[in-house]
């Protein structure tokens, strides 16, 4: 600390205010470190949605999603979308038009195929939406449109590559 004397008031004034300042920085990071961000990411890097969250231990991503889903409906970020407690079929936005499940023939041996994956702390899940149980600790939630490739009768070791980072 600063203070030479802790009997000057500037100096009793200095340190109380110094260790007010730190208290209230401290208190706002451990607050702003329980909250969990969820966005969903369409076509583009900018998130259609995003939203902070509180979740329970033991809650489920599938019952977080189709709240964040209607809530986002709600406030006019998305106009419709298809899913349930396994999965995302479909989200609607004005901007990105419908983002659905879909598959695009390439050539004769080559496919890709469209559709919504999500990622917790940026770690993609093998699980189901409605399999994957929080633990409380999570900080970021991301639903992302993405995309797999198929060629001959192998996919490739990529899946779940976003839209958004293709080179447009």
């Amino acid at each position: 600390m600063l203070c030479v004397s802790p009997d000057t008031p500037f100096c009793v004034s200095t340190c109380v205010m110094k260790t007010s300042w730190i208290l209230i920085a401290g208190l706002m990071i451990t607050s702003a470190s329980n909250a969990t961000q969820f966005k969903i990411v369409g076509t583009s890097p900018e998130p259609i949605y995003t939203s902070e969250v509180s979740l329970q231990p033991g809650g489920t991503l599938s019952a977080l999603t189709l709240h964040q889903l209607n809530s986002a409906k709600a406030q006019n970020k998305i106009q419709s979308f298809i899913g349930d407690p396994t999965s995302i079929t479909a989200i609607r936005t004005e901007e990105q038009g419908n983002l659905e499940l879909s598959f695009i023939k390439i050539s004769e041996t080559e496919l890709r195929a469209f559709g919504w994956c999500y990622s917790v702390d940026g770690v993609n899940s093998d699980l189901l939406p409605d399999e994957f149980h929080f633990t409380g600790t999570e900080k970021e939630i991301m639903w992302y449109y993405a995309y797999a490739t198929r060629i001959g009768r192998k996919w490739s070791d990529q899946v779940c590559m976003p839209v958004s980072s293709i080179k447009r």
